[in-house]
């Protein structure tokens, strides 16, 4: 029984597994919200991954009052997900945006951003032109190589996977 309580105990009380896992599905989840966010209100939404976290914003620069609202009020709140004080994502808990958990890293992407038909073009792109957006793989890891999540973001449909 101690043996058992030993090996379960520690794999049980591992957080950054289930970090690992839980930010990768609340990271899609920002990404499709901003799609969707971008059609039903239609106007651009930026999609800010500066390798810190994931924020959704009306302009490119997420500046306060262009900061797009989480559909449920407000983000995580997870203490672990915050950065320091400065961190506007922990003075605007309104804002959809999510940082990340500690242990874990995410492949910075850059800023893109979906217009109001939900396609996906890249931060230089103009509303005019065609979309230069070339299919996102944005990789999350706890560290582990052999736990590395992928999610993918799809030319033209901005599909999030």
């Amino acid at each position: 029984m101690g043996v058992l309580g030993a090996i379960a105990g520690t794999r049980y009380f591992a957080r950054s597994d289930f970090d690992h896992s839980s930010y990768t599905a609340q990271v899609v989840s920002v990404i499709r919200y901003g799609q969707k966010v971008a059609i039903a209100q239609n106007r651009a939404v930026f999609v800010r991954l500066d390798g810190t976290g994931v924020a959704l914003c009306f302009d490119s620069g997420c500046t306060a009052g262009n900061r797009v609202q989480a559909g449920s009020g407000s983000h995580s709140g997870k203490s672990g997900v915050m950065g320091g004080v400065a961190d506007p994502c922990l003075s605007d808990a309104a804002w959809a945006c999510e940082r990340l958990p500690t242990g874990i890293t995410i492949s910075a992407s850059g800023t893109f951003w979906f217009d109001a038909l939900g396609v996906p073009y890249e931060l230089a792109d103009s509303a005019t032109a065609a979309s230069s957006f070339v299919r996102r793989d944005l990789s999350i890891s706890n560290g582990n190589p052999a736990t590395i999540q992928h999610i993918f973001v799809e030319a033209q449909t901005g599909y999030a996977y």
